[in-house]
């Protein structure tokens, strides 16, 4: 009788065994089926099959002899499941009972052995997923199997093909996958592996490489600290484009920080020692670098507010503006906006952005917290209303070099004599932009060579200075 005409008496029966309730079988012999027989011997069983999919899975086992007096019935053993796996074995009916002198079953026959399973989703990935190469230049080319839990590099044994074939040609030197430009022009790239495709895209330049960016131009990171860099060619045409995964990358210095070079992860970098060094960027003959700065142990960035204690009139429609400094490891930037400002005495003075307004007189503390660090300052508050008699400027009257930037800073002096800081506070101004330029809060930059004044106006009076830009030596 065929397995599967065994299987559709075996369907039969198990809706019998449904009106009858669970049987012994059911605990020993999970997925058997029943047929029952007659009066005066046990039904043949069958074992049951496995589920297919899983690897390795052998099919369930013939049970033992029919329940109910006579002969044990024959088993068959199960057919095998999952790739590759073989059935199970029938087992030797035992006698029938309750116990009437029942015949020894017959062993069941060797399941068959099952089909292969269904491979798990495995993708051939080609890195980097396009390309663009100077003409008579050469990108390297990597083909990853990747899924099920592996990630295997597949380049050594993968056919590689270019599309058009007047594009250019693939080569094993200096390595695998290694394809060399020809002709200008766009094609697609192809890559057979495991019986699997990928393609990706080429262009082929008639340029050559002029630049080699590599961003962000400074990075800081802590040791064990990661951050990763992207580099940008620039070719003879004019054209851009990234290379960072073309790239090949290297640090000056590996024992400050390492860089990767692994398909997927290029311009990573890990901060490993305290110190400077320099990740650099290699393509089409050319080189880009940055600078990291690793931090120590215990190392900090320093958070600083301009100014440090200023002074303001209750009722004032100019408040006090604060200004935010981020130093890490010397690499200093300005995070005013997004530093996150509080007043520690909100009945004082209260703070809107960066800008803080006296309510009562009184002394107050403005707090400043970015990426974790603060710091703070101190503002009084004074209930008369005091006239504006001089608002000076420092540092004043001197020479800058071009491309530098200068902090201004502005103090007002109150018809009582008293001074206090108005940096944040007015509005500044350079009459010649082009060679002095001043942003809100007093910083300057100078840009070319020449002479510019710089003014900051307050209470209705204006102070100023002026700055003569001499060349950069």
């Amino acid at each position: 009788m065929s397995v599967t005409r065994l299987a559709l008496i075996a369907t039969a029966a198990l809706a019998l065994l449904v009106d009858c309730g669970r049987t012994p079988l059911d605990d020993d012999f999970p997925g058997a089926t029943v047929n029952p027989g007659g009066t005066t011997g046990g039904g043949r069983l069958d074992g049951g099959a496995a589920n297919a999919g899983a690897s390795g899975v052998a099919g369930g086992f013939g049970a033992t002899g029919g329940a109910g007096g006579g002969s044990g019935g024959t088993f068959v053993g199960g057919s095998g499941g999952g790739a590759a796996a073989s059935g199970g074995g029938g087992v030797s009916g035992a006698g029938g009972f309750p116990p009437r002198g029942g015949a020894t079953g017959i062993g069941g026959a060797g399941g068959i052995a099952g089909a292969g399973g269904a491979t798990g989703a495995l993708t051939l990935v080609i890195v980097p997923a396009g390309a663009s190469v100077p003409i008579k230049q050469a990108v390297r080319f990597q083909a990853w199997l990747q899924g099920a839990g592996m990630n295997t590099d597949v380049t050594a044994s993968t056919m590689w093909s270019i599309e058009p074939v007047t594009l250019g040609m693939f080569t094993v030197m200096p390595g695998p996958g290694t394809f060399f430009g020809a002709m200008p022009g766009a094609g697609t790239i192809r890559a057979l592996a495991s019986g699997r495709t990928a393609t990706t895209s080429v262009r082929v330049l008639d340029a050559t490489v002029t630049r080699v960016q590599v961003n962000p131009p400074v990075a800081v990171v802590g040791r064990d600290g990661t951050d990763r860099a992207t580099a940008i060619a620039t070719f003879s045409d004019g054209t851009t484009a990234t290379i960072t995964e073309q790239a090949v990358w290297r640090t000056a210095d590996p024992t400050v920080a390492t860089v990767s070079n692994v398909p997927g992860q290029k311009g990573q970098f890990l901060g490993i020692n305290q110190g400077t060094t320099a990740i650099v960027a290699s393509f089409g003959g050319v080189e880009g670098m940055a600078q990291v700065f690793v931090r120590g142990m215990g190392m900090r960035p320093m958070l600083t507010v301009m100014p440090g204690a200023a002074m303001a009139q209750v009722g004032g429609s100019v408040g006090v503006g604060f200004m935010a400094t981020y130093n890490d490891m010397g690499m200093v930037r300005t995070v005013t906006d997004q530093t996150m400002w509080t007043s520690s005495n909100p009945m004082v003075a209260v703070v809107k952005g960066n800008t803080a307004f006296c309510l009562a007189a009184g002394i107050t503390s403005i707090s400043a917290t970015y990426m974790g660090a603060m710091a703070s300052a101190t503002l009084s508050c004074t209930g008369a209303q005091q006239k504006v008699v001089a608002v000076m400027i420092t540092p004043g009257d001197t020479p800058i070099p071009m491309g530098t930037m200068v902090q201004l800073y502005a103090t007002a002096t109150l018809a009582d004599g008293t001074t206090m800081a108005v940096t944040g506070a007015a509005p500044w101004m350079s009459t010649n932009p082009a060679i002095v330029s001043v942003g809100p809060g007093g910083i300057a930059t100078a840009l070319t060579s020449g002479i510019a004044t710089v003014t900051v106006t307050y209470g209705g009076v204006t102070g100023k200075a002026t700055y003569t830009v001499t060349p950069r030596m």
